[in-house]
């Protein structure tokens, strides 16, 4: 009876201190419940207007684009679990959208917890790593942006979590759920694809010959299926740019791939990487030299923190993982965004939390760093939402519904934030960040506006304060605006502020 008391006692400490440890996350995510930097990050956008066809058609298309292709780049799992957004009115339900992938910060953090208890670590630590998890600015930004990563982080914690625990499950219930879980993680995001790798080849050299079999059973036709969609509904041609951005991952490998150019492009981003665990935390720590210092000390920390793990199953699995998910990072060509580090993460501050338990840190050291980090990172989030917006007023869309016939079409940005208040089919202006492009190609083809118009066949540009707001971006508005103004077939049919709507007439 005793220690059945104290079970209930830990049990309810332990739920309380969960739910203390999401408040200031559920405060940001009130705070941007209406979305309202949605599409600031182009591939939120896509995501939920690919819901769209799920919802309504029960169809895998992206339905902002003219000629509504079919999705054959993202896989469906985040799709469709944001269709039940255009299913419950007002349509599209925008909190509901963002409940749904807030609810992967808690899985995200419970995973987390998870696997620090597997590893050892005591309630005081394991408290420590999983409020290092959720603290940083990167988590909570994606927690109220609709991108995949945090579901996609969270089903990969969650699968390890099954993998640590599979031997105490009767026959191989554990190892079907862990394929079930590595499956889902895979249909959120392709980049996943390296997780049933990484669990095979740790079973294969552990002669574990049956589990490792049903697993890529379980795995390989998921893999084999998705493949095959996406070869099989994407065109034969992709003349423009455009078309490898929206319909093709491996054909932006290959436009943005110059191979004798990639050992630098890997040794840039590899210095990327090792500041990607500050970034996470704080966009402030900085990108200098002292920075670096600092992470690859802490990052050696990490790694010696599994000398003692590694002998786990899980963590050989979770060491696999990391280093064939870094491998692919590495050698995709765009910018190591900190999203994209999300996965490994807790990985990293476990590692690290096993090393300072055994050098006898205070527990109390981290946990204040982690939480004035919280607080400092929910402070921006909530600031920054208050006052985030696409820039353009709600008469202009109701402008273009009024005064443009249901099937015109726009160069527009974000095209899918456009489409979903208007209707109209809609085209941003995506451009190459290869290496050895030249930097009047790249500035050529953003500022030329009216010949991407008349080359898409589009009728009108949606120009507004935020127009290819990208860091990236070669020109300034100004100079886009100048362009278009100078062009003699472009005809300014709506002005409002920092907005104007032109007519492109064809050469």
């Amino acid at each position: 009876m005793h220690l059945k008391r104290r079970f209930d006692k830990s049990l309810v400490i332990g739920t309380l201190a969960s739910i203390a440890l999401l408040v200031p996350a559920m405060i940001v995510a009130i705070t941007g419940r209406n979305l309202p930097a949605l599409a600031r990050r182009v591939d939120d956008g896509i995501y939920f207007v690919t819901a769209h066809s799920i919802a309504t058609e029960f169809s895998y298309k992206i339905s902002s684009l003219p000629g509504v292709p079919y999705q054959t780049k993202y896989p469906p799992a985040y799709p469709a679990l944001l269709a039940a957004a255009w299913k419950v009115p007002p349509y599209p339900n925008l909190p509901v959208a963002l409940l749904l992938n807030w609810l992967a910060l808690p899985v995200y953090a419970f995973a987390t917890i998870r696997l620090a208890r597997i590893a050892g670590l005591s309630p005081a630590w394991t408290g420590v790593v999983a409020l290092g998890a959720v603290c940083g600015h990167e988590t909570l930004w994606d927690s109220v942006t609709l991108m995949s990563d945090l579901w996609f982080s969270a089903l990969i914690l969650a699968a390890l979590v099954l993998i640590g625990r599979w031997r105490e499950c009767e026959g191989y219930s554990g190892i079907y759920a862990a394929v079930i879980v590595t499956d889902l993680a895979y249909l959120t995001r392709t980049s996943g694809i390296v997780l049933p790798f990484a669990i095979c080849l740790v079973l294969v050299a552990g002669r574990r010959w049956r589990p490792a079999l049903l697993f890529a059973l379980g795995t390989l036709p998921v893999i084999a299926a998705w493949s095959w969609w996406a070869t099989a509904h994407t065109p034969a041609s992709l003349p423009d740019y455009n078309d490898i951005f929206n319909l093709s991952y491996a054909g932006q490998l290959r436009a943005e791939t110059n191979w004798r150019l990639l050992p630098a492009r890997v040794y840039q981003k590899a210095i990327q990487g090792i500041l990607s665990p500050a970034t996470v935390l704080q966009p402030l720590f900085g990108h200098g030299a002292v920075t670096i210092g600092i992470c690859t000390c802490v990052l050696t920390l990490c790694v010696a923190g599994y000398r003692r793990l590694i002998r786990m199953e899980v963590f050989q699995v979770a060491a696999a993982f990391v280093a064939l998910y870094i491998a692919l990072v590495l050698i995709w060509p765009w910018v190591l965004y900190p999203r994209l580090i999300l996965p490994v993460f807790p990985l990293l501050l476990i590692g690290l939390a096993v090393t300072l338990d055994r050098a006898h840190v205070p527990f109390v050291l981290p946990a204040f760093l982690f939480g004035a980090i919280y607080i400092l990172s929910s402070v921006q989030q909530i600031v920054f939402l208050s006052h985030a917006g696409d820039g353009a007023p709600v008469e202009a869309y109701a402008w273009v519904q009024t005064h443009t016939p249901a099937d015109a079409s726009f160069v527009a940005d974000p095209d899918s934030l456009f489409w979903m208040h208007t209707g109209r089919a809609a085209e941003t202006i995506h451009a190459s960040v290869r290496e050895d492009q030249t930097p009047e190609s790249g500035r050529e083809r953003l500022i030329d506006i009216p010949g991407f118009a008349r080359k898409r066949k589009h009728e009108y540009v949606f120009f507004t304060g935020n127009f290819l707001d990208r860091s990236w971006s070669t020109v300034t508005r100004d100079q886009m605006r100048q362009r278009l103004e100078s062009d003699p077939g472009v005809e300014a049919v709506y002005r409002r502020q920092a907005l104007t709507i032109y007519r492109i007439r064809p050469q």
